[in-house]
């Protein structure tokens, strides 16, 4: 969770910036049994390279970084009041080269990304807005473990 928040079943709630950090680099790690976790893309800024789906500049964003405790396959789901896209990247770079998927508008204009993930790997998780200034409202992203 932000600073400031808790957690509470994998929703994070409270005071601080809500949901996660804009930087790979210093992602807000999600729980290896998955999760909800809000925030507000209004309130950001673009933070990484354009994805290799959606919007082809970069878009206010959030990362969060994910090591589950099962191998299997994994759900990556965003809902939000605006057009959203998911990436997954296998380096805290975050970049077109370690990125291992990306989707844009899966259900309506919300995305949702499955992939084969490894117990005790980490996955770097952004999820952007598709438009430059994104409409303020509660956004979330769903991780849902093997």
């Amino acid at each position: 969770c932000g600073t400031g928040e808790t957690c509470s079943g994998g929703t994070c709630a409270g005071g601080g910036t809500p949901g996660g950090r804009e930087s790979c680099s210093s992602a807000t790690t999600i729980a290896a049994a998955g999760g909800t976790y809000t925030f507000d893309l209004s309130t950001r800024t673009a933070s990484h390279t354009p994805f290799t789906c959606g919007a082809a500049t970069s878009r206010p964003d959030v990362a969060f970084v994910w090591r589950p405790s099962r191998s299997g396959t994994a759900t990556f789901a965003g809902t939000g009041p605006d057009d959203t896209t998911i990436a997954v990247f296998s380096s805290s770079a975050c970049t077109s080269t370690s990125s291992l998927g990306c989707n844009d508008d899966s259900v309506g204009v919300d995305p949702s990304l499955s992939l084969s993930v490894t117990s005790g790997t980490s996955y770097y998780i952004v999820m952007s807005a598709y438009d430059s200034v994104p409409v303020a409202g509660t956004y979330s992203l769903t991780v849902t473990a093997p």
